[in-house]
């Protein structure tokens, strides 16, 4: 049978051997690094090309094209009629489990790797948060504070009101005096009667000289 032709020719057993050890490698790797990590690329090149090697010998040898999944088939069909192809089913069900497993873990570390971005995404928005959040208590602490800086002065000021402008307290009474001090009206009225004599003094003199001049005119004339 085509199972019995794939498992009795050497090269496609060592290519199968081959195939099996990377990939059981690669599925460890992928139970621990990223789809981007260099090993897990490298690893996944070398399983492409001994599986392009391997389905390219079956094909010869079996005179038609073969994909994996009938590599796969044949090798199981055929397992039960040897202890060597017991061994390599258990093997390939081994694989197929591991694989299974690796790649439910790969989905549950990406997950996780998407919750870990978007919580410290949150996280980081929240620290921005509480920043302007204890900006703006500080501004309203000090804002406090100078309203009640100002409050107590203007309550201070208000209670020493009397500080800025003291009292004017009379000492005695209004004196009013009893007769004139100054200016005194015998004074006044002894001024009065000089100056009154003066100004008739004046004016006789230059009536006087008035008169005479008049005369001198006429004597000459």
């Amino acid at each position: 049978s085509e199972s019995f032709v794939l498992q009795s020719d050497s090269l496609f057993q060592q290519t199968l051997k081959n195939y099996s050890d990377i990939t059981a490698n690669l599925v460890l790797l992928e139970s621990s690094f990223t789809p981007k990590f260099p090993k897990v690329q490298l690893e996944k090149a070398k399983q492409q090309d001994v599986q392009s090697a391997l389905l390219n010998r079956g094909s010869q040898l079996l005179g038609r094209s073969i994909d994996q999944a009938t590599v796969d088939r044949l090798i199981l069909s055929g397992s039960t009629t040897s202890s060597s192809g017991g061994s390599r089913e258990s093997l390939f069900k081994d694989l197929v489990i591991t694989q299974v497993e690796g790649n439910g873990t790969l989905s549950q570390v990406k997950a996780l790797d998407t919750q870990i971005l978007q919580l410290e995404y949150r996280l980081q928005s929240l620290v921005q948060r509480q920043s302007g959040l204890d900006t703006l208590k500080r501004d309203l602490q000090m804002t406090e504070a100078v309203f009640s800086s100002k409050l107590t002065q203007l309550d201070v000021n208000r209670g020493n009101i009397y500080d800025s402008y003291p009292l004017v307290q009379k000492l005695s009474g209004p004196d009013i005096p009893q007769k004139i001090l100054s200016p005194n009206p015998t004074y006044i009225r002894l001024g009065t009667i000089a100056g009154s004599l003066l100004i008739s003094s004046a004016i006789i003199a230059y009536t006087f000289r008035q008169s005479r001049r008049l005369q001198v005119v006429s004597i000459h004339s």
